[in-house]
């Protein structure tokens, strides 16, 4: 993994000494060397950041073609190179390097734009073919690496974060609705925080030319799931799916072990980490050592899981102290390396177990995320199902059953299990035929920030619509017509919220802040085009989530783990006596200079939000927990990316 910075401009001529001191921003991203290229009149740059982790020695970026023709820069991992390797040398390309990152150009030579639909990995990328002065990008199918684009005032740079774009001195503002919109969580695909920077959507790639620097992007992946009528149709043996999926996440990890460093491994107590490690740990032969995150409070902490999976396989065991002290240190430097703005500690704790990796000399990880988007582990799936498939179940009985599925969950409920059933988007539910509990809890939480903004910004907003401009930009109900319940509630999450939080503030951001390389077997594109196109029930049995993940999985879990109803990683609340230094942390930032600074934020207003101490129903607490999380954030990530 690496960090990208590119820059076409028909306006400004760039010189080496910009070019270097925007590219210092991206330090973390590759501590292990730099390169540099320029077509020599300032137009067109190509910078790279590298963290060395295949071909240690001779990977060096960015990397050109045989005739100089064809020049690009990769961030993140090709896992199917050797074969397509192989392919591209009985096609007489010469290698230059052992380098993954070498087969784009010669995939590119062969294939154009299609070279996307032979790679297997996680990846962005930018390449410039100077013969015919084309600008080529794209990002991976999932989103699980960044890349940010600024396109105005004739020119179009790219970057894998957007605090090289101000290094650069293009202008950082915020945009007042896309903020509303992600403040939301109901993120739109291309959308980001700022004014004229957008960011690629996962399976897309962007077209431009140097000559005009008009841009386009362009859809070649989807997630597909099959009609109610094909679910009804389709018949699959329990057994084989059983196999099929055991084997197809086996080969996703052997490949994510590739590596010319050591390969670590997080790990929470829950099926996903747990699954990887358990499957990892059988096709090595050292003992692997996992990190856990460890909490002082028995509601919140899953070490006790995690150490007893690691005894069981044989894993090396390295619990991760998290208290207030902690959470404080890391606060700022969370909210600055994610250009994010968060809803819980969890982020933080990210951050932290990130560093912690790192400090034992591991550039790579395997982690559990993605399992809950691919087998509908969150609380919110199974709400959706429950509330929407049950149809000959009394009220009061379905009643009951989602309150014994909250129960089993208390410590998120309210935000990873809707509490309410209000202010929903009657065009959404005429869409899609119901409303999505995931969409429902985070309008729920908007609901709670909307009085503390200024009298114009919420006059502003007052009449935007979060989740209809997220479906809007979905291309309406299209992807999933005539689509099952759950899979339009997985499509509409995957396409959002996993890129753009998931995969950024608990993934790529907050490892990359100590150049850690975050692999993710259970986002391999062979296994979720395979997973997806099963029928609900292998997804969502009863009151079980991840059902055929929990029964393929079976033989490397404990029993304790398998039968272990998802707990989200979630941090304890504020009002907690052991949070009291976080919390007036939290306070003092909202009380400083910094909140006058915010827009959009009545300072007056959010310092009463502060000062209430409302005993409030667990639920609730949550929200308003979320809330803070958010406005403090907000304001850091305006004192440190916007103001700075």
């Amino acid at each position: 993994m690496c960090g990208l910075l590119a820059v076409f401009s028909n306006t400004v001529v760039y010189n080496r000494e910009q070019i270097y001191r925007a590219l210092q921003t991206l330090s973390h991203r590759g501590p292990d060397g730099e390169g540099f290229w320029s077509s020599g009149d300032g137009r067109a740059w190509l910078a790279h950041k590298r963290l060395s982790i295949i071909d240690l020695e001779g990977g060096q970026q960015p990397l050109l073609s045989d005739d100089g023709e064809v020049v690009c820069i990769v961030n993140g991992e090709f896992y199917n190179y050797l074969e397509i390797k192989d392919d591209l040398i009985r096609r007489n390309y010469r290698f230059l390097t052992q380098s993954d990152s070498e087969i784009l150009i010669g995939l590119y030579q062969e294939f154009g734009v299609y070279c996307l639909d032979y790679l297997r990995g996680e990846f962005s990328f930018v390449l410039y073919d100077k013969r015919k002065n084309l600008i080529l990008s794209a990002r991976d199918r999932f989103g699980i690496k960044p890349l940010f684009y600024y396109w105005a005032d004739g020119c179009l740079c790219f970057a894998s974060e957007v605090k090289a774009f101000k290094a650069l001195g293009l202008p950082i503002d915020w945009n007042p609705h896309t903020f509303w919109q992600e403040i939301s969580f109901l993120h739109a695909p291309a959308s980001s925080l700022f004014n004229n920077i957008h960011e690629l959507p996962p399976g897309h790639y962007g077209l431009a030319y140097l000559d005009n620097l008009q841009f386009s992007t362009h859809l070649y992946w989807n997630l597909h799931f099959p009609t109610i009528a094909e679910q009804r149709s389709n018949v699959f043996d329990e057994k084989e799916v059983i196999s099929e999926v055991r084997e197809r996440f086996s080969e996703s990890i052997k490949l994510r072990l590739k590596a010319d460093v050591p390969v670590a491994c997080y790990l929470s107590g829950g099926i996903d980490a747990s699954s990887v490690l358990g499957i990892a740990q059988g096709m090595v032969d050292k003992p692997i050592d996992a990190f856990t995150l460890s909490f002082d409070h028995p509601a919140y902490d899953e070490s006790s899981n995690a150490k007893s999976m690691t005894d069981y396989l044989g894993s090396n065991y390295h619990p991760v102290e998290i208290d207030s002290d902690t959470l404080i240190s890391c606060f700022e430097d969370t909210a600055y390396t994610g250009e994010k703005m968060f809803f819980n500690g969890n982020a933080i704790t990210k951050y932290v177990l990130s560093r912690v990796v790192r400090e034992h000399g591991y550039k790579v990880v395997l982690t559990g995320d993605g399992a809950d988007e691919v087998f509908a582990g969150y609380g919110w799936f199974r709400q959706d199902f429950i509330e929407n498939y049950l149809d000959a179940i009394p009220k009061k009985e379905k009643q009951a059953i989602l309150q014994k599925l909250q129960s089993g969950d208390p410590v998120s409920e309210g935000v990873f299990m809707a509490s309410t059933r209000m202010h929903q988007s009657q065009v959404v539910k005429s869409a899609l035929g119901f409303f999505p509990n995931w969409m429902q809890s985070f309008m729920d939480m908007g609901t709670k920030i909307f009085p503390l903004f200024c009298e114009g910004y919420a006059e502003y907003i007052q009449n935007l619509q979060p989740a209809e401009t997220l479906l809007e930009h979905l291309g309406g109900a299209f992807s999933v017509k005539n689509r099952s319940i759950l899979s339009k509630s997985l499509y509409t999450f995957t396409k959002s919220m996993l890129p753009h939080y998931v995969l950024t503030m608990m993934g790529d951001r907050t490892e990359m802040a100590h150049s850690i390389e975050g692999r993710l077997p259970f986002l391999d594109h062979h296994l979720v085009e395979y997973v997806s196109v099963l029928p609900d029930k292998y997804k969502i049995r009863g009151l079980t989530e991840k059902y055929i993940l929990r029964e393929a999985m079976k033989p490397v879990l404990t029993e304790q783990v398998y039968k272990k109803q998802k707990q989200p990683l979630w941090t304890p609340p504020l009002t907690d006596k052991k949070n009291r230094k976080l919390y007036e942390y939290m306070k003092d930032i909202v009380h400083s200079r910094a909140t006058l600074d915010m827009p959009f934020l009545d300072h007056k207003k959010a310092i009463r939000f502060f000062e209430k101490s409302d005993s409030l129903l667990q639920a609730d607490q949550n929200v308003v927990d979320a809330v803070k999380y958010l406005i403090v954030s907000g304001i850091l990530l305006h004192k440190r990316l916007v103001m700075s």
